[in-house]
């Protein structure tokens, strides 16, 4: 019995996160993480709640804990937007979540990439918002890389970590390139094949997770509004 309340429960959230449920109010639910520094610098300065509220929407936070807890937040609809590293969001669109890496917010290790991940439905059904959210993030990566020092102070006050710890744990980490694309689709297939013996449908979620819709309809619109050519800092 405790068995199959399990798949109940799992089979429930799965619907849940397919239909893209959110909350009635128009709040976008976003998550924050110390091994995250991009969500500490856009949650810092407001950005996504500046894009937001011309979309009639706001923005409510949630402390996640680590990159799997990220990911339980988002498949039982606890967040509409969720950072997690690409080997548990492969995990979890292997074991039949339907979720969507929409952005590159860090590449932290070797082998490993920091991915923010939406769920096909909220992705369907407010493409507009995952734009914004996703150009937020464009814009705290360029501000970290620009700015190292603050960034770590930043980092240090948010997070509770020493400067020293936070500068370490920014040049531990690879900021140039946000783009989910040929690079990332090759470590995870390459992930995929190592554990399809383990898990079948890695290799059809490694096939299926990433999408760069909205980084691409951010940057075009970013160009339309001031003539730049982001695509140099994503290696297109």
């Amino acid at each position: 019995m405790p068995a199959l309340r399990h798949l109940l429960s799992l089979s429930f959230a799965l619907l849940v996160l397919a239909s893209g449920s959110v909350q009635a109010a128009g709040t976008v639910r976003l998550d924050y993480a110390d091994y995250s520094p991009a969500s500490l610098v856009v949650k810092k300065f407001g950005w996504v709640e500046a894009a937001l509220r011309g979309e009639g929407a706001t923005v409510q936070w949630v402390r996640a804990g680590d990159s799997r807890g990220a990911l339980a937040a988002l498949t039982d609809g606890r967040v509409d937007l969720a950072s997690a590293l690409s080997g548990d969001a492969l995990q979890a669109r292997a074991a039949g979540a339907p979720v969507k890496a929409v952005y590159v917010y860090a590449h932290p290790a070797a082998g490993s990439y920091g991915f923010i991940n939406v769920s096909e439905g909220f992705l369907s059904a407010h493409p507009r918002q995952v734009e914004l959210v996703v150009a937020a993030y464009e814009r705290a990566r360029h501000w970290i890389v620009a700015n190292p020092e603050e960034a770590a102070k930043l980092i240090s006050a948010q997070s509770g970590v020493s400067l020293a710890a936070a500068r370490e744990q920014l040049s531990r980490a690879d900021f140039t390139v946000s783009r989910p694309g040929p690079a990332q689709s090759q470590a995870l297939r390459e992930a995929a094949m190592a554990a399809a013996a383990a898990q079948p449908g890695q290799v059809q979620a490694a096939n299926s997770l990433l999408d760069d819709g909205p980084i691409r309809a951010a940057l075009l619109n970013s160009r339309q509004q001031d003539g730049s050519d982001s695509r140099l800092a994503l290696g297109w």
